[in-house]
């Protein structure tokens, strides 16, 4: 079995269907070998060779859940070259994205189960996931500020994405920790110490302490962490 300690969960599919075209214990045998052999390559391809695999089976109505683990740093270092983790963690998403929709489709086709015989279908990104919409909610804070939305719009925005930075960081291992926390601070540094002013609404000088109060308790988290 494979180690599954100190790995994130990088791409999962969850399938749950009728088949119709497995009529034998023959029959699921082969299906089940296709499947591993097929996530196998798939996750190579779109992620990395170095990805650990597990692939569940229950029976009867057929459910299934195939999982790949793996540590963040190893993809991120096939796209280093792009100048900052929101770029690099957008092209691994999209590929881990693409890989568990690729693997649900699969097991649905192999199955031949229809619209009608699929009770539940679920192609997930994992960690990835939760890192590249926290990346896209610190940018969307960023040109919010810049662009004058009223900083009572903004406030909350900032609280939000601090809990959820918080919840991921507890959810992954330590060597993939240290590298998002200095990614993500370099981001939540660029958030302007002031917002810039609304066109047609006055931001009211509490609103702007509160504001830079919840920005220094974001960028601090990282100073903290550093």
């Amino acid at each position: 079995m494979a180690d599954y300690i100190d790995k994130n969960i990088l791409s999962q599919a969850y399938i749950h269907v009728e088949p119709k075209g497995l009529d034998s214990e023959q029959d699921l045998l082969v299906f089940k070998e296709h499947i591993q052999k097929f996530v196998e390559t798939r996750t190579a391809f779109y992620l990395h060779p170095d990805m650990s695999i597990k692939v569940e089976f229950e029976e009867g109505s057929l459910k299934a859940r195939i999982t790949v683990f793996g540590a963040i740093n190893i993809l991120l270092q096939a796209v280093s070259s792009y100048p900052d983790l929101r770029q690099g963690v957008a092209l691994i998403y999209g590929d881990s994205k693409r890989l568990a929709e690729y693997i649900v489709s699969e097991v649905q086709f192999s199955t031949k189960a229809k619209h009608e015989d699929v009770i539940r279908l679920e192609a997930r990104t994992g960690i990835i996931g939760s890192l590249h919409k926290i990346l896209s909610q610190l940018e969307s804070i960023k040109r919010s500020a810049e662009l004058g939305v009223p900083v009572t719009e903004i406030t909350p925005k900032i609280e939000q994405v601090h809990e959820e930075i918080e919840e991921l960081i507890r959810n992954i291992n330590v060597n993939d920790a240290s590298l998002i926390k200095n990614g993500i601070h370099d981001l939540s540094k660029k958030i302007p110490l002031t917002p810039k002013e609304p066109k047609d609404k006055v931001n009211l000088q509490q609103d702007i302490a509160l504001y830079r109060d919840r920005r220094r308790k974001l960028v601090g988290l990282f100073e903290k962490a550093k």
